[in-house]
């Protein structure tokens, strides 16, 4: 892989750059309980493995029982948790987090596009000292949109001819190839074994080594 073929990075977040899952499970354990459902019976794995859908998505996966009022609810205070949580934790950082953004945001402009609400990735680059690293990011919380579409909308924001996209997931290999642009694999985060990809790292520092 020859990232110089590229002019853009777009990286996904969970699973990619960092792993907030257990911070994150707590806020919707804290948050379903908090609401009188009872005690959350979701396991670690079965959170973990919802991570790269949508916010609503991940509440109707994990708790089937809940009526879609009551979604609305759920998804929103868990949010907020996620939110108080993250931003006094933060979330693990994946192995080479800050060398490789230093070496890669010297030849290229790095984005970031997740499936997650508004205020996710900012909470991300503050807490993690981040922001200079990046030139943009996008998200549905914030757009409305499909990942593809917030991909195609990075790309063409910030003068993409030719950008690649990063995430661990076949929800995100799908964005990629539906946006129109190359996907590299990240087998370390939450996916499973795909096939179909353009490039496949098993670190982050693969990137640049």
């Amino acid at each position: 892989m020859n990232l110089n073929n590229y002019d853009g990075i777009i990286f996904d977040l969970d699973g990619t750059l960092w792993d907030a899952t257990k911070v994150n499970k707590r806020a919707w354990d804290a948050a379903y309980e908090e609401m009188g459902f009872g005690k959350s019976m979701v396991t670690d794995e079965e959170f973990k493995s919802c991570m790269g859908m949508l916010i609503p998505d991940i509440a109707r996966k994990i708790h089937p029982n809940l009526k879609e009022e009551e979604i609305v609810h759920y998804v929103d205070r868990s949010i907020e948790l996620e939110h108080e949580f993250l931003i006094k934790e933060g979330g693990i950082l994946y192995d080479g987090f800050y060398e490789v953004l230093e070496s890669l945001s010297r030849t290229h402009k790095l984005c970031v596009v997740s499936n997650c609400q508004a205020g996710y990735i900012e909470i991300f680059l503050k807490v993690h000292r981040a922001e200079k690293y990046f030139t943009d990011f996008e998200c549905p919380g914030n757009t409305g949109l499909l990942k593809a579409d917030n991909i195609k909308l990075v790309a063409e924001r910030n003068g993409f001819k030719k950008p690649v996209y990063m995430g661990d997931t076949l929800g995100d290999m799908n964005s990629a190839h539906q946006a129109g642009v190359p996907f590299i694999w990240a087998s370390y985060g939450f996916g499973r074994e795909l096939a179909g990809y353009e490039h496949m790292v098993r670190s982050l520092g693969e990137l640049v080594n």
